[in-house]
């Protein structure tokens, strides 16, 4: 389950819901406060992690038009996907970025490119003079 609190929130946040919106577009079956639970993780009365129900995680996935197999993997009912070939510079560039939870813009992402690019090209001339 390890990022699924973690996804609820981004996923949240990314809507611009508040728990209370996000309890009444689930019709009132999940409560604020139960989100808020799951967002966090773990209960904060008992310490012990929370798993929320395969009908409750169905329910998140129709509020975030989010798909359900994959939060269903993110809450641990799934094994993990296959690795697959990811090229930064096309997520960056295509997707909703979050840092710090603010979402970048198109500027930011250009910025964010041409930090790492100096950064790696740094890291390839010290490996190379080694």
């Amino acid at each position: 389950m390890d990022g699924f609190p973690e996804l609820l929130k981004m996923l949240r946040k990314e809507k611009g819901y508040s728990l209370r919106q996000v309890e009444r577009l689930a019709g009132n079956l999940i409560t604020h406060g139960y989100l808020h639970t799951l967002e966090r993780g773990y209960d904060h009365h008992t310490g012990k992690p929370v798993m929320p129900s395969p009908t409750i995680i169905k329910v998140l996935a129709e509020v975030y038009s989010y798909p359900y197999k994959e939060m269903l993997r993110a809450a641990g009912y799934l094994p993990p996907c296959r690795p697959r070939t990811l090229y930064l510079e096309e997520v960056v560039k295509k997707n909703n970025i979050y840092f710090q939870g603010d979402l970048l813009d198109e500027k930011d992402k250009e910025d964010l490119l041409e930090i790492l690019n100096v950064v790696w090209k740094a890291l390839k001339k010290r490996v190379s003079d080694q």
